[in-house]
């Protein structure tokens, strides 16, 4: 038999750190049953401003990044409103992530959780944030291969570090490798997935060494240091997607763009830029490239891009040739900058 009655006290919800990011938090019910004190919240993601360059392009609300006080012991339900996580993660310290099980979070839409500690952080996904990688870069350019400039500042004046990896050899004709990444702000593993990656070419092994020997690589870890920090989901604080900002009006066109465009401009005067990669993520459990259809890019360039395709493929399990997908060419890309 179960009993139920009014439980005591509410929950707290705040956002107010580095990457922190929710509307509101509604609540639906609240009752003791069975000797446990369940809650259910109707809980909001915050979408990005309006975009100004492109009004009809509706807004994300994709990221949420929020903490909750006073939930030990209680059964929580949250329906989650305009998102779309798949097995969000939850955090004690804010540092060591766990997925909610398949049990806990059974759809996009719900979470339930009897917590263990009092206060909980919850994110769309594990956070990467502006701070951890200024840390990171600290570590990198300890490397006497590794140089570390800056593109410039953003809308809000933060800046846009660039690392230059390569051996300092007189060898000429080296590759060129550029690599962009965290646009869309809540794509956090593209940015885990390049921070690896960066590990790795720096590392004083026989492997990165014969890489940096032959190669020049340009990586700009953070397009978008703004929507990282501020919470946005897909835009920059202005609520400007900047992945289709590449062919606005100037007037509309972000500092972001225009910094990357002149860095981009004046590489590719000195010759020729051998793979550009520009790192996005999604919640999908399978990995892909955006390849341009043979209809919308030369021949050349479409070769180069299904040979660099199906050289990832080779042997990798997380990539089959079925899950690439293909898209028009359009000037508002970066690719065709």
């Amino acid at each position: 038999m179960f009993a139920a009655v009014t439980a005591s006290a509410q929950i707290k919800f705040s956002a107010n750190f580095e990457c922190g990011s929710m509307e509101k938090a509604e609540l639906v019910s609240q009752e003791i049953t069975n000797g446990t004190e369940t809650i259910t919240y109707n809980f909001y993601s915050r979408f990005d401003p309006a975009n100004p360059a492109r009004p009809t392009l509706a807004p994300s609300a994709r990221w949420y990044y929020f903490k909750m006080t006073g939930v030990k012991d209680k059964l929580v339900t949250l329906n989650v409103k305009n998102s779309d996580a798949r097995r969000p993660y939850y955090s004690y310290d804010n540092e060591n992530w766990t997925r909610f099980s398949s049990v806990e979070s059974p759809d996009e839409k719900t979470i339930i959780k009897k917590y263990e500690q009092d206060e909980v952080y919850i994110a769309y996904y594990i956070p990467y944030t502006y701070s951890r990688l200024l840390g990171k870069i600290q570590e990198w350019v300890k490397y006497d291969w590794v140089d570390l400039s800056s593109i410039g500042q953003s809308e809000h004046g933060r800046n846009m570090p660039l690392l230059t990896i390569t051996n300092k050899n007189l060898k000429e004709n080296k590759k060129v490798v550029y690599i962009h990444g965290r646009v869309h702000t809540s794509e956090t593993p593209g940015t885990w997935h390049l921070e690896r990656m960066i590990d790795d070419l720096v590392a004083d092994t026989p492997y990165a060494n014969a890489l940096r020997e032959n190669t020049v690589y340009y990586i700009l870890p953070f397009t978008n240091p703004d929507g990282v920090v501020e919470g946005m989901s897909r835009s920059n604080s202005n609520g400007v997607n900047m992945e289709v900002n590449w062919d606005d009006p100037e007037e509309v066109t972000t500092k972001e763009v225009k910094n990357m465009r002149a860095f981009l401009q004046g590489l590719l005067a000195k010759g020729n830029v051998d793979v550009f990669l520009n790192m996005h993520s999604q919640s999908m459990h399978q990995a892909t490239y955006w390849v341009h259809t043979a209809e919308t890019s030369s021949d050349k360039f479409y070769k180069d891009l299904m040979l660099l395709a199906n050289l990832t493929i080779n042997d990798n399990p997380y990539f089959a040739k079925g899950d690439l997908c293909f898209s028009k060419m359009g000037s508002r890309y970066a690719s065709v900058c």
